[in-house]
């Protein structure tokens, strides 16, 4: 192989890799197929101090465009509907103050190595819940300081599930009301999943 065609698949591959590279940092937005959103929970488990209780839960909402920054904080839809029906709750009692509806939804982060997404982080500003165990009643209110925050999984460029973040509590109001963790993995209810890509 002569020196010259060496040379021009040497320049051939850098020019690749640099417009790779250039590609995936370029990539400051995240694109959705829907603009809507819809998921609901069989069993979401809101523990509070030693108690779990378990309820079925919905929420429904919608992004504001099709398409968003990368920038963590950026306001990118409201959380329009969520509904906790109390008498299907099992160890307790929650219910959603409906009056502070709609809530934020700010985007935080992405999981996994550009450009294969695995997660991407929401944050849930206003979202207030009552609780209520052996007999106390609770108030949980999120803020821009304190957020509820929503890791919406990632499968083949698809959003399969939302899930509440365990480890990232809310806070109780009043001086004997504990911190409230969220969890438990939902279905989507779309039958078409929400399809999420780097732009």
């Amino acid at each position: 192989m002569s020196r010259h065609i060496k040379a021009a698949i040497a320049v051939a591959a850098a020019a690749i890799a640099l417009f790779a590279a250039v590609g995936t940092a370029s990539a400051a937005r995240l694109s959705m197929t829907e603009s809507r959103f819809l998921a609901g929970w069989s069993s979401m488990s809101f523990a509070i101090a030693e108690t779990t209780v378990r309820c079925p839960a919905i929420i429904e909402g919608s992004f504001h465009a099709r398409s968003f920054s990368k920038t963590s904080g950026t306001l990118v839809g409201y959380v329009r509907l969520a509904y906790v029906p109390s008498e299907q709750c099992t160890g307790g009692g929650v219910t959603v103050n409906e009056e502070t509806l709609p809530w934020h939804v700010r985007y935080e982060s992405f999981t996994g190595t550009l450009p294969s997404i695995t997660g991407v982080r929401f944050q849930i500003i206003g979202a207030t819940l009552r609780g209520e165990i052996l007999g106390i009643r609770c108030q949980y209110i999120t803020s821009a300081t304190e957020p509820l925050v929503i890791r919406a999984g990632v499968t083949s460029g698809a959003m399969r599930e939302l899930e509440p973040l365990r480890e990232r509590t809310i806070r109780g109001t009043g001086g004997i009301c504990p911190n409230a963790a969220l969890s438990g993995a939902s279905a989507t209810a779309e039958s078409n999943p929400i399809t999420i890509r780097l732009i």
